[in-house]
């Protein structure tokens, strides 16, 4: 038997708001020897690396307080895939949480799991009074094969667990002081993996609303230069790999050029900004043309995308009159 059944990587950078309460979602007594916990403190300023450090005196064989030069969030990822041991990997931001009760539901199953990929449900709100939760969209303990898997929604990284093994294998290249390389984890992997199977069990929390999140509006006007070089570097990886005719692959890279699309529609409405997205289309149309077609199908920013191609971009304008809420990823 493994010792190690599940390796969490926390981000924790600038996080002492919110971090005692992240590692206490983990503190599960029957499976504590169990876990394998990397708490990184990517170069932040605050008492982050303190908190972890008295969890790591508390359980030295679970937690692992590490305080490093920042990197970015993509390095702390890096760093925790590189020296898991645990049969199975999920990343945690540190201001999110785990379901207890859920975590535990999945624990008991991934014991026996032979997939590559596990996906769950998950929860998503402002706060632990204010969740709903996310389906993963199948019936529970569900498998299916994932090269001819198809789905509008593609699953985000709070969805899923990795097999370790499956991870360090595709030796993901994260850039560093880059945000978004969340995306890349939640792709890449798939061109590697041969199985899904998924849980109707919600694990992950997701804690909207915070201006310093990589998916605030601010943040996404921002940092949209790094918002396309992730998008460019997983263009690049599925032509490397078009060839397996992978659909899921295609099906997430499209829709993370919605995304790219969508901050641009976030910019102020005006032609400087119109012909930023005539370019960026025309490009892609051009250099990846099978992305830049799958990302006019499906959800209804799609359609949108689809509407304003079709008019030569003209529709750009009633961008004024739709609510910024709804160009939200």
């Amino acid at each position: 038997m493994q010792d190690k059944l599940l390796t969490v990587s926390v981000a924790a950078y600038n996080v002492e708001k919110y971090l005692e309460n992240t590692l206490e979602s983990l503190i599960i007594p029957e499976w504590i020897d169990r876990l394998e916990v990397f708490v990184i403190d990517d170069g932040g300023k605050d008492s982050s690396i303190d908190i972890a450090r008295k969890y790591e005196e508390k359980y030295p064989d679970t937690f692992h307080a590490i305080h490093k030069e920042n990197g970015g969030y993509g390095s702390t990822v890096a760093y925790s895939i590189a020296r898991a041991k645990g049969k199975f990997f999920k990343v945690l931001d540190g201001d999110d949480w785990f379901d207890k009760e859920g975590l535990i539901k999945v624990l008991n199953r991934l014991e026996n799991c032979l997939e590559d990929v596990i996906v769950t449900d998950y929860y998503i709100g402002p706060d632990e009074k204010g969740l709903w939760q996310k389906s993963c969209g199948h019936v529970d303990n569900e498998v299916v094969r994932v090269k001819n898997y198809y789905t509008d929604i593609p699953h985000g990284m709070w969805a899923l667990f990795y097999r370790t093994d499956l991870l360090q294998q595709c030796q993901i290249e994260f850039p560093l002081h880059t945000l978004y390389t969340d995306q890349l984890y939640a792709s890449i992997p798939f061109a590697y993996a041969d199985s899904i199977r998924f849980f109707n069990i919600p694990v992950y929390c997701y804690r909207l609303g915070r201006d310093e999140q990589s998916t605030s509006r601010i943040s996404r006007i921002k940092h949209i230069d790094e918002m396309i070089s992730v998008c460019n570097m997983l263009y690049q990886f599925y032509d490397l790999h078009k060839d397996d005719n992978n659909i899921y692959l295609l099906c997430r890279i499209a829709r993370y050029y919605l995304g790219a699309v969508r901050t641009f529609l976030l910019l102020p409405v005006n032609r400087e900004n119109r012909d930023k997205i005539i370019n960026y289309e025309s490009e892609n149309k051009k250099n990846h043309t099978d992305i830049f077609v799958a990302a006019g199908k499906g959800t209804y920013i799609a359609k949108y995308l689809h509407m304003m191609r079709k008019t030569n971009y003209r529709l750009y304008w009633l961008n004024k009159l739709i609510p910024k809420k709804y160009m939200n990823f």
